[in-house]
Order: C-alpha cells, then structure tokens, then sequence
C-alpha cells in the first residue's frame, strides 16, 4: 500500500464514521450523563462487540448506531471515563466498546477533552497493543505446500485443508484485532491532537518517536494528525512542535528512505508464515515537511527537506547563471 493510500484509507473511515456520529437530519442530540443514560448504550454495544468478536474474516470496526446523535458534556466524563475502562474479559469486545464510545468525542469541546486525557492516556497504554503474526511448524508449512499439488494423494489434501482453515483463522484474527487497535489508536490521535494540551502533545511526540523506532507506518498517521491541527494552533504551541519535531527528525538518523510494517494490512502467504505488508517512507523528510507546515503560524523560518527542490522567487525552474 502506497503512503498516500493509507492517509486516504484513515481519512475515508474517518468521514464514514462521522456520517453515523455526526446528527441526521430532524433528530436531537443525546447527551448522556447517568450510568442509567449510558447503560442502554453499553448493553447495545455489548451485543454488537461479542457479534463482532465472533465473527469470520479480518475486517475492523464500523461506526456503530447505539452512538449515533451522542453529544458528550463535561457532565458525560465521570461515567464515560468509567464505561472507557471496560469490564469485558475479552480483550477484542473491550477494544470494539472504547473505540465506539471514544469516537464521538471528536464532537466534544476542549473542557471535555482534557478532562478525559487522562482516561484516553491510559486507555492507550492498557490496550493498544499490536499483535505479530503467528509462526508456524516447518512440517505444516510442507504439508501445505504439498497439497498444491494435484497428484497430491486424497489424505494428504484433507489434512492440509484443516491446516489451512487453522492458518487462515488464526491470522485474519491477528488483523482483525490490529484493525481495531488501529482504529480506536487514530481515535485517541485526532483526540490528542484537537485538545491544545502539552501533554497530549507530548502523547503524540511519544508515540511519533516509538513508531520510528519500531519502524511502524503508523508514524504516517501520527504526522498527518499533526498537520491537520498546524493551522489553528495557537503559535506558541506551533512553536514547541516545530522545535520538537526538529529534533526528532535529527535524531532519527540519515534521511533516506526505508521500509515501515503496516500492521493492519497483511501479507498473507498461502505455503508459508504470513506477514505484513510493507511501505516505503523517509520519516527524516516526511517529519520536516510537517514542520515547516508548522512554521507559519510558529513564526520559524522553514527548514531545508532532504530530496526537495529548493523554491524560487519566481516560482519556476532555478535561473542558470551567466557567464561573465
């Protein structure tokens, strides 16, 4: 998948989602602020997280209707704060609830926001982790290999087709649960990012650095969420990110480009130990363009960007000097 696509992949769930979570036409906002306000919105989201959970494929969460037209209040935040935490045992209903139930924060003013910080941190840190593809026994892999071919005999193909629906279901649920670890991950971004906060803005550095580290596509998404933001940052705060991410990006190292996992796309192979897919980036520049996207309305001068063309005063191609 090219970087472009990913981006326009996250915008695209981003403005289907806000189709649900945004009001329809002729019909009131709900404001929950009472666990009996929010308890029919839990017990919906229960049964939609346990059928997501059990179904077939490796497809991540949609928005869900029990949120649709949900206006939180900075009354909202104690009891949405608590249902954020969970109480599912299992992991993947857990994460299908936060992220229905974070989303329409993006609707919330910036009291609502900071206030629920904390929650959204924690949130993160506890279960927001990806999961690596499963390994799998060199004779099973022969096994399936063998069975490709059509002289194969009849045991050998029954045997290999167990494996393969073994194979097939252990790493779609591996994508499935890192979809929505995705998902709800680009929530708690946009979040962070809409708060005009230094810590969420030191979330996001953090997290920023840790996906270089990792070598993780998922930095693409950080940037882009950062960029979003740059126009109607107050300067001071463009300032701090501008000189922030400048020493990211010199600490990163050579500016050239490399290979990031993107763990919500995978690789699957048929005969061998799956994968996921890989995509080119050059985090140095990438990280740079987004700063002097910042430097406006920082007031900074712009940065040079490895690999882009110095700009002209007329705009054209650079004037070739004369000889004198």
């Amino acid at each position: 998948m090219k970087p472009h696509a990913i981006l326009a992949a996250v915008l695209v769930t981003a403005l289907a989602a806000g189709a649900v979570w945004g009001r329809s036409p002729g019909q009131h906002a709900r404001t929950p602020v009472t666990a009996e306000d929010f308890a029919p919105i839990l017990a919906a989201l229960k049964t939609e997280a346990a059928a997501f959970t059990k179904a077939a494929g490796d497809e991540g969460p949609t928005a869900s209707e029990a949120l649709a037209n949900v206006r939180y209040t900075l009354a909202a935040t104690g009891e949405l704060a608590k249902a954020l935490k969970g109480g599912r045992p299992v992991p993947l209903e857990r994460l299908y609830i936060a992220y229905q139930l974070a989303a329409p924060l993006k609707m919330a003013g910036d009291d609502v926001l900071r206030k629920l910080r904390p929650a959204l941190a924690k949130l993160h840190a506890d279960h927001c982790k990806y999961k690596p593809m499963p390994r799998w026994p060199a004779p099973m892999l022969q096994r399936l290999a063998a069975a490709a071919d059509e002289d194969a005999p009849e045991a050998r193909r029954k045997l290999a087709a167990k494996d393969r629906k073994k194979k097939n279901a252990a790493e779609q649920a591996v994508i499935k649960h890192n979809r929505t670890v995705a998902a709800l991950e680009d929530v708690i971004k946009d979040l962070m990012a809409m708060m005009s906060d230094d810590e969420a803005d030191e979330f996001l550095l953090d997290r920023l650095k840790h996906e270089q580290a990792k070598r993780l596509a998922a930095y693409k998404v950080t940037l882009a969420t950062i960029k979003v933001q740059a126009v109607s940052m107050r300067a001071e705060r463009a300032k701090g990110l501008y000189d922030k991410l400048r020493v990211i990006a010199a600490d990163a190292g050579e500016p050239r480009t490399r290979r990031y996992a993107e763990l919500r796309t995978p690789a699957y192979a048929p005969a061998a130990n799956s994968s996921f897919k890989q995509v080119k980036g050059n985090f140095v520049a990438e990280t740079l363009q987004v700063v002097n996207h910042l430097a406006t309305t920082a007031k900074q001068p712009a940065v040079k960007v490895p690999g882009q063309k110095k700009p002209t005063k007329s705009g054209g191609r650079p004037r070739r000097k004369r000889n004198r």
